[in-house]
């Protein structure tokens, strides 16, 4: 038996297949079943997100157990198998293991460093428990996957930097305010990207969001949405010394604030500091306000410049990342391989002490046992000893000769005799 991983994600797949194949992990507890009964697998899971659907197998026949993942895949989601094929990966045994290892520790992942990845092993395999399909080498593998996904969090900074400008712009507003709780925001827009900023900031206590749009329908969707207040468009320059932080995202083709208009609100605030984001196209604030004192101004390109930077530091957390998961894999995978040698070790030290204690039954009285015994259990020992560490440290390497089924052969460790 091997661990065998048969999917697709978004490195070998376009977003129109996956999404078709995306729901096809509910519906893997059929497939495993089908795959234990037909003696293909013995354990399996599946992993199933917006970026991959993957089959984490234990099987002894892992090219017969991958034909009847993908014909399935291909027949529930309909997707022709001739174009399935061409996306679909195959990795086995000491891949597989790396490979689950770097999907678990989001090095797989389309944004690395993301967090989700882990707690969707983690339900992915809750539901295999559940459904009767995980056995102690899988339940060994995802175990130690998810071990493996904390130790890169907390020797490497993988997932510290932000790579998105949302949340790059939320970090630049706790450095100015320190802690946000109790701040006051106001979003000037209803776009996507100042929503998920205004999230971020919620995330963080901030004491309240107000949301202005030119249309009123969408601020005030928003609005409910995020549970802020919603602000007519016409007045929102009105309270602006109320508010420490302005999200400019809109669709105006020029400024909605100046530098004059800034000045007097500063001078209401008595000169309270004012962080201003704008990622807006075309810029929504105009960039002489950076020159008044104690007002802070963000636009797209300063907090890209910050996700590119950022990007390249998780590149270089990354490697180490890596370097955790190959020593991860390598001592999985020994651990693994001792497992499997277990067996042998022991049916071949029970037939060496069956043939020592009959021999020495037959030709020592029992008055001299204890010596005797001592004496050959000692150099069974020391004969055991080579054989034992040859096969616990060579055959676990790739293209080593399999030591344990020589060992099987040579002293008939399969006999009933």
């Amino acid at each position: 038996m091997g661990f065998v991983v048969v999917g697709l994600s978004h490195k070998t797949a376009p977003l129109e297949i996956r999404e078709k194949l995306a729901a096809q992990g509910e519906k893997g507890a059929l497939l495993l079943r089908s795959l234990r009964e037909a003696g293909s697998a013995a354990e399996g899971m599946f992993l199933s997100t917006c970026n991959r659907v993957e089959a984490y197998l234990v099987s002894g026949n892992p090219d017969e157990a991958a034909r009847l993942v993908k014909e399935s895949l291909a027949r529930e989601s309909g997707v022709s198998p001739a174009s399935l094929d061409r996306h679909v990966y195959m990795k086995g045994g000491g891949e597989a293991v790396a490979h689950v290892f770097r999907v678990a520790s989001s090095l797989d992942s389309m944004v690395v460093g993301e967090t989700q990845i882990s707690g969707q092993m983690k339900d992915a395999f809750a539901r295999a428990v559940e459904t009767d399909s995980v056995g102690p080498l899988l339940g060994k593998l995802v175990q130690r996957a998810l071990g493996v996904s904390k130790k890169v969090r907390t020797e490497t900074g993988v997932g510290q930097q932000p790579v998105s400008v949302s949340y790059a712009a939320v970090l630049l507003a706790e450095k100015i305010f320190g802690d946000l709780a109790g701040t006051r925001v106001l979003l000037a827009g209803a776009g996507e990207m100042g929503a998920l900023a205004a999230r971020h900031l919620i995330e963080r206590k901030v004491g309240e969001v107000r949301i202005v749009n030119r249309t009123e329908e969408k601020a005030a969707a928003l609005a409910l949405d995020l549970n802020a207040v919603h602000v007519p468009y016409g007045r929102f320059a009105e309270r602006l010394d109320e508010v420490d932080i302005v999200i400019a995202s809109t669709a105006a083709d020029s400024y909605i604030l100046r530098e004059e208009d800034v000045r007097e609100v500063m001078r209401r605030r008595k000169n309270r500091p004012m962080f201003f984001i704008d990622i807006s196209v075309p810029r929504n604030i105009d960039p002489e306000i950076h020159h008044l004192e104690n007002v802070y101004l963000y636009d797209i390109d300063h907090l890209q410049g910050i996700v590119d930077a950022n990007k390249k530091e998780r590149e270089r957390e990354a490697k180490k990342a890596e370097a955790i998961v190959a020593e991860e894999t390598k001592a999985f995978l020994i651990y693994v391989q001792q497992m499997d040698l277990s067996p042998t070790i022991r049916d071949l030290s029970k037939k060496f002490e069956s043939i020592r204690s009959a021999e020495v039954e037959k030709y020592f009285p029992k008055e001299g046992h204890d010596a005797i015994d001592a004496c050959t259990k000692a150099i069974v020992n020391k004969i055991l000893h080579d054989p034992i560490l040859l096969m616990k440290t060579e055959e676990i390497q790739e293209g080593a000769p399999k030591y344990s089924e020589i060992l099987k052969k040579l002293f008939r460790l399969d006999s009933n005799d």
